[in-house]
């Protein structure tokens, strides 16, 4: 998949805690060749939950662009400069696709379409989106269906010797696939641990009731059962109820413009994820035109029908870019935004070849 894309289906790989940052190799040039949006394919319909995993999958993203960095400011084809001038760069951001929240705005496309075949407000649709309790930090939060854990504790059922917990492990399964197939919807993928958590309970008491100590293998057997149930309620219930307090919903403070719909939003709920996850940035005043960006703000845009955050490049990142530019001597790929003009900003970076500092300049066309 492209770099962007690189999710492996789990939030948790999007980004990690935040790390003391390695030292600046203000030196290294890092050259960028920036895309045009044409080259974007939509990924609608093309972005499915697993109902055992809860991890979001990508469809046919072969022809997705493989872009690491977003360029909201208009300018010539062809940027390049120091890792110490691109720091100073307010208007090159990191994209952090927001996997569930894409996966319910496709749902809801579809289900308009579905529904009347008529012109959608996508517009609409988005602040509907960012109405609905999700959790969008970086983390899985018990969000896979028991079947995880209660398939292999199939096998382990196998080592009692009795037919009747095999029989009853059988039909444990199947209702448990069956509950969360019907509620992998947007609606009520939150509420799977809720609905089968009587069939679990009864299941551990059938266990408890036949359990048989006379031999030394079924007792391993009946020890594993045990062990995985256990294992699935701590990480799964225990960690979705711990995961509560990360749910949040986004209000759209203003709307820049361009071709792509990018919003300055505020976030409700998920007020530890700074303490967690670490800082996301500060994005500037002449990007979001507000005079304090607070860790409440968050830049969102829909990139090819892929709800992404867009967050500043650290100092990391930069340092990532030059390693890669030093060892491939290829571009990195930038996609071009264009949703910012220099001209229509008086007290943004500078408008002209000459008034860039030395360590950052633009190529000729």
């Amino acid at each position: 998949l492209p770099r962007l894309l690189h999710v492996h289906g789990r939030m948790a790989d999007l980004e990690t805690t935040s790390k003391p940052p390695s030292p600046i190799k203000s030196n290294r040039i890092i050259r960028f060749e920036r895309w045009d949006l044409a080259c974007v394919e939509g990924l609608m319909g093309k972005v499915k939950r697993d109902a055992i995993t809860g991890e979001i999958c990508l469809q046919s993203t072969h022809n997705f662009p493989d872009f690491q960095v977003l360029d909201l400011l208009r300018r010539p084809m062809g940027l390049k400069g120091t890792v110490d001038g691109l720091m100073k760069d307010k208007y090159l951001f990191k994209v952090y696709p927001l996997m569930y929240r894409t996966w319910i705005y496709h749902h809801a496309m579809k289900q308009i379409h579905d529904v009347t075949g008529a012109a959608r407000d996508e517009n609409g649709i988005l602040k509907h989106v960012f109405s609905q309790r999700c959790i969008d930090a970086p983390m899985n939060a018990g969000r896979f269906s028991p079947l995880m854990y209660y398939v292999p504790l199939a096998i382990g059922t196998c080592l009692t010797g009795s037919l009747a917990l095999v029989a009853i492990t059988i039909m444990a399964l199947i209702v448990l696939r069956f509950i969360s197939q019907i509620c992998n919807t947007p609606t009520h993928y939150r509420i799977i641990r809720l609905l089968t958590l009587p069939v679990r309970l009864a299941y551990v008491g059938v266990v408890l009731a036949l359990f048989d100590s006379s031999n030394s293998l079924a007792v391993v057997g009946y020890a594993l059962n045990l062990l995985l149930v256990f294992a699935d309620f701590v990480l799964g219930d225990v960690v979705m109820a711990n995961s509560y307090k990360l749910h949040c919903t986004y209000n759209i403070v203003k709307t820049l413009p361009g071709p792509v719909r990018i919003a300055v939003c505020n976030r409700e709920g998920a007020f530890q994820w700074e303490d967690l996850f670490g800082s996301r940035g500060i994005v500037d005043e002449s990007v979001s035109g507000l005079g304090v960006w607070e860790r409440k703000h968050h830049l969102i845009a829909e990139l090819g029908d892929l709800i992404v955050e867009l967050r500043p490049l650290s100092q990391e990142d930069f340092n990532a870019l030059a390693d890669q530019y030093f060892t491939t001597s290829d571009a990195i790929p930038c996609l071009a935004a264009d949703a910012l003009v220099l001209d229509d900003m008086a007290s943004t970076a500078p408008t002209t070849k000459e008034s860039f500092a030395k360590d950052m300049f633009l190529e000729d066309f």
